[in-house]
């Protein structure tokens, strides 16, 4: 036990003096996945289930993305026997990595495998993935499964259940998509009186009269037509999609080019696809991208442009989860404002101020513009939080702010005098450095 803990020490220690090393966590993991280099098992001491677990946890707390690392402690908790812990791992990860179809393909497999009396529990979370993953691009793997859960184990109608959910998969332009419309093609060619109302609307059933063969003929007809268009659609995305090699969260730089590629794709999207498809590339490409702001901002005015402003503040408060950038705080507080929760814009304005080393100039004229709806009639307060921007800015700059802020006329002399006097300041420390300097004559290096 010695010669091991001794490892994990010394990697510990190197962490605390480089705790942004993916390497070093990584040798971490690897070190507490064993006990006298034999991996951790039931029978291993708890002392050292618990630093396995607490490993992972402060790994994934320090990087949340990383979609493998989830799966593995999950998978940890599993083989210990911790059912519950397990599942526990997978929602705690799906908080961060929503749309990741590998987490999601990866948990529903586990409960399937783990299939109990929560049948329809299961094909509650099936439904949910769906409904959040069930248009990415890659989701073949995700619909197998649910097809095979479907015939294995669901017991309401299953044989409704498994048309209606076909019917669903034949208008997604996924990659494999043929796949799915062979089976489809299939289940038409045997399609009777019960099936036939599970593919097409109960007006269209009226008018088959009872003839079958002919049914048969009319519904691979129209869904010829349904199946030529997806198709199409799918090599649409697919023009954009083979460009994006990288589907996960690295710590390493995105390419330039393939950033690129996805503002491309997500332009593209905007204009021909609906807006259900488009939010679940936005969740696809902001796992991947996660570190530039660019991406949560436009994520954001993609629901701004629709008036959905809830969801706009919703991806921006998980935009600074992983983006320290100050300019989706900015944008938060406009959003918050627009939705008149002037507090809470206040609140991360002023939370923001006591944690950030520095404030940059668009956050205290965030906070000039936030703070003039709550101190109108306060001068000292305006002209202090002025004299704040003024100092870390210029002259022109603070004169410009007040010149647009709704100040009485007295508070707005007042504030100009403080701004003179600090003017005058700067000017005379400019003054007295110059002359320092040219008594000692230039510096040389």
């Amino acid at each position: 036990m010695e010669p091991e803990k001794s490892g994990w020490s010394r990697i510990s220690a190197a962490l605390v003096e480089n705790p942004e090393s993916l390497g070093l966590w990584e040798n971490l993991i690897r070190e507490v996945e064993s006990e006298n280099g034999v991996p951790i098992s039931k029978v291993s001491s708890d002392e050292a289930v618990e630093i396995l677990r607490s490993c992972y946890d402060a790994l994934l707390k320090k990087f949340p993305l990383l979609v493998h690392y989830w799966i593995r402690y999950a998978q940890w908790e599993f083989r210990l026997g911790h059912y519950q812990r397990a599942i526990l791992v997978y929602e705690r990860a799906l908080v961060h990595l929503r749309g990741s179809i590998e987490l999601w393909t990866s948990y529903l497999q586990f409960r399937v495998d783990t299939i109990s009396d929560n049948v329809g529990e299961i094909g509650e979370l099936f439904e949910t993935a769906r409904k959040t993953i069930g248009r990415h691009f890659y989701a073949h793997e995700f619909y197998q499964l649910y097809l095979l859960f479907i015939k294995s184990y669901a017991t309401d109608d299953p044989q409704r259940q498994y048309h209606v959910l076909l019917r669903t998969i034949i208008e997604q332009p996924i990659y494999h998509y043929n796949l799915f419309a062979k089976m489809f093609f299939s289940a038409i060619s045997s399609v009777d009186a019960t099936t036939i109302g599970y593919i097409v609307p109960p007006k269209a059933v009226r008018g088959y009269s009872g003839d079958f063969r002919q049914a048969q003929i009319k519904l691979k007809k129209l869904f010829t037509d349904v199946y030529i268009t997806t198709q199409a659609r799918s090599h649409q995305l697919y023009s954009y999609e083979r460009h994006l090699p990288r589907q996960y969260f690295d710590q390493t730089f995105v390419p330039q080019a393939q950033l690129k590629q996805w503002h491309n794709y997500l332009s593209f999207l905007e204009l021909n696809f609906p807006h259900n498809h488009t939010i679940q590339v936005y969740e696809r490409c902001v796992l991947v991208t996660a570190p530039y702001p660019e991406f949560w901002l436009r994520f954001a005015e993609f629901h701004i442009s629709q008036d959905r402003m809830l969801e706009a503040a919703e991806v921006l408060t998980r935009g600074l989860v992983y983006c320290a950038s100050y300019k989706l705080l900015v944008k938060l507080v406009d959003v918050e404002i627009t939705r008149k929760n002037y507090t809470r814009a206040r609140d991360l304005l002023t939370e923001y101020v006591k944690e950030a080393a520095d404030t940059p100039i668009p956050v205290l004229e965030k906070i000039l513009s936030v703070e003039s709806l709550f101190h109108t009639q306060d001068a000292a307060v305006m002209r202090d939080l002025f004299v704040q921007v003024f100092r870390q800015s210029d002259s022109e700059r603070g004169s410009e702010l007040l010149h647009y802020y709704a100040l009485p006329k007295e508070a707005k002399s007042e504030i100009r005098s403080h701004l003179n006097v600090e003017l005058k300041k700067e000017d005379e420390s400019n003054y007295t450095e110059k002359f320092h300097q040219s008594l000692i004559g230039p510096t040389h290096n």
